[in-house]
């Protein structure tokens, strides 16, 4: 880096502060607003969730020593703004599923990982999406002072190079303090090369398939045979990929893709999102599931005949 000379007099020297102050004002008000807040309230950490949903973003460079690392969001707790934890509380994060990639389009297959921190060690958690909540992935985030504050940032490296897109951890954060209960998941969303407004769409399917209707393993809003094919696919293993057939029980699964997975999609058949992407509404397609129970049949048969292949 070229270091510059500068002359200045008193009153220019009085301007150069000023304006310093001014942009270390905006950069602490900007770093504020990218934290997720959180709190205590009915003995459950509860999270302020935006209007978007339970969705959180950090941008990462595409270029530069830096490529591919953001330390945003943070996580914050300050009892001014009437939040606040208990005093010396620790806050830790939860890995509750594997990394989802969204190519701009659509969700897709990524071979690439992200690489979060436990605090002090950096970097040690890491991320694929091969990723489930029975591997016990996680990390400490920090912890609160004597008032009941809390700020902590983390970092998150991306594997690089890795292709344009967003790539989505699912978290929930966690306490040691007895009695509280985790907070609910939320995905945290970092864009990596996508256009604003490219971005904002994807951000929407993130929102949808932290919260997606029951049995919809493929995130598309509908159940249907598309979801029974990702469960005869993956039938007698943990799941895995982008779309894990592990849906039963809710929210994390039971670690093995089976009859209990194949009755939550057969209880929701046909069912669709709505616009909201809150409800479910029942789409009645009453000639479509003994034809999907026959497409299990298939794949379970299949699977079958391949493991005994030597």
């Amino acid at each position: 880096m070229m270091n510059a000379y500068i002359q200045t007099t008193p009153d220019r020297t009085i301007g150069f502060a000023a304006l310093a102050l001014m942009l270390l004002t905006a950069s602490h008000a900007f770093a504020q607003h990218t934290d997720i807040e959180l709190t205590y309230d009915n003995n459950k950490i509860e999270i302020e969730f935006s209007p978007e949903g339970h969705v959180f973003e950090g941008d990462m460079p595409t270029s530069g020593v830096l490529t591919g690392f953001t330390d945003e969001p943070g996580f914050a707790s300050e009892t001014s703004e009437g939040l606040g934890v208990n005093p010396n509380d620790f806050i830790s994060y939860h890995v509750v599923g594997g990394l989802l990639y969204h190519d701009g389009a659509n969700f897709a297959a990524t071979s690439e990982t992200i690489a979060g921190d436990d605090v002090p060690d950096f970097g040690t958690v890491i991320i694929s999406q091969s990723a489930t909540a029975g591997d016990g992935l996680g990390g400490l985030i920090g912890q609160a002072d004597t008032s009941g504050d809390f700020h902590a940032d983390l970092g998150w490296q991306l594997s690089v190079p890795a292709s344009a897109g967003a790539y989505a951890v699912p978290l929930e954060l966690a306490t040691d303090e007895p009695g509280i209960a985790n907070s609910d998941p939320f995905y945290i969303v970092f864009n990596f090369g996508l256009d604003d407004l490219t971005l904002e769409s994807a951000v929407e399917d993130f929102a949808y398939a932290i919260n997606p209707i029951d049995a919809d393993v493929n995130f598309d809003r509908l159940v249907d045979i598309a979801d029974l094919a990702l469960i005869g696919s993956q039938w007698g293993t943990p799941g895995h990929g982008p779309f894990n057939a592990d849906v039963a029980p809710d929210p994390y699964g039971d670690g093995n893709v089976d009859v209990a997975d194949l009755a939550i999609v057969g209880s929701n058949w046909g069912n669709a999102a709505t616009t909201s992407l809150a409800d479910a509404v029942n789409v009645p397609a009453p000639a479509a599931w003994p034809g999907a129970i026959t497409t299990l049949i298939y794949f379970t048969c299949r699977r079958r005949r391949n493991l005994h292949v030597i």
